[in-house]
């Protein structure tokens, strides 16, 4: 796949969790990515985080 970026600023006021899906009809190959993704913390609780790195799975 191709590096392609999306601009993630425009999700960072999102209340809720994003995640992108994308897949090709070159390979059949999916590819996934949290943008807002929710984590655990102990000190201030459930949060989402704005993921901007280029890394896909």
């Amino acid at each position: 796949m191709s590096d392609q970026r999306i601009d993630v600023s425009a999700y960072q006021d999102a209340p809720y969790p994003v995640c992108q899906f994308v897949f090709t009809m070159d390979d059949d190959q999916g590819y996934w990515k949290w943008i807002k993704e929710p984590a655990v913390d102990d000190r201030i609780g459930n949060t989402l985080l704005l993921n901007q790195s280029g890394d896909v799975r």
